[in-house]
């Protein structure tokens, strides 16, 4: 058993023995300083702070540890800090960011890098973000702009599908997203293959012939806005449904 330096009437080395079975009686009369280390089977209870160097670890398994450095904790398993705490917040898996706690922001308005948010904040913010809106109308004048309203928010995507009323063969699907960058596919009237396009529109009886064409001029706070031009003389309108995204 090793010895102990005693506050009391001994000196070093004239303390009795100690074991780990009588240091409860005993730790209540004298204040004892261990020179080695000590086992304690059972439950052992403290009324005072226990101070610890270094690690806490289990039996036989050296690698699993609470570790302490100065002003943070580390929980770690088989050798790996699994969550670490300091002054700076919480760690999950000995790297990346630290946590210093979690909001309830349904706009996530703070924007932060250092907190978390709740299931139902994440749950609102997806729901208010994503949003569609299914319409139709159609153009049949002599070119110029349209606008499109009553969408009830400002898309970030729009999805035209157009057709000539009067060319049955005629037809358009055309998309443009939030930089106005804009492609379609489109087939004339009097064309057997599929043609792309640089516009979001191109309804046409025959290639460059009788039709309309319109670009995505804007997306606006409650809708969009088209730019048509007019190519000769079609007959009948260019219908066309609309999907707004966000």
């Amino acid at each position: 058993m090793a010895e102990y330096v005693k506050v009391g009437p001994w000196v070093n080395g004239g303390a009795p023995a100690l074991s780990a079975a009588n240091l409860d009686t005993l730790e209540t009369q004298y204040e004892l300083i261990k020179s080695e280390d000590l086992t304690f089977a059972g439950i052992k209870s403290f009324s005072g702070t226990v101070l610890v160097a270094q690690d806490i670890q289990h039996i036989g398994d050296t690698n699993t540890k609470i570790e302490f450095t100065p002003d943070a904790i580390s929980l770690e398993t088989g050798g790996t800090s699994r969550v670490d705490l300091s002054n700076t917040g919480l760690r999950i898996g000995g790297a990346g960011s630290r946590v210093t706690g979690i909001l309830d922001e349904d706009a996530m308005g703070s924007d932060s890098a250092v907190k978390l948010a709740t299931q139902q904040s994440i749950k609102a913010y997806v729901d208010a973000s994503f949003k569609s809106k299914l319409g139709n109308s159609s153009y049949n004048g002599a070119g110029g702009n349209q606008a499109i309203a009553g969408v009830g928010f400002q898309p970030k995507a729009v999805i035209i599908f157009a057709s000539a009323s009067t060319y049955n063969e005629a037809w358009s699907v055309g998309f443009g997203d939030e930089n106005l960058a804009e492609y379609n596919l489109h087939q004339s009237g009097a064309a057997t293959s599929t043609l792309l396009g640089a516009n979001i529109v191109e309804c046409y009886n025959a290639p460059g012939n009788l039709g309309w064409d319109a670009v995505l001029l804007s997306l606006d706070a409650d809708g969009f806005t088209l730019t048509w031009t007019k190519n000769g003389l079609p007959a009948g309108t260019c219908v066309y449904t609309y999907l707004c995204l966000k």
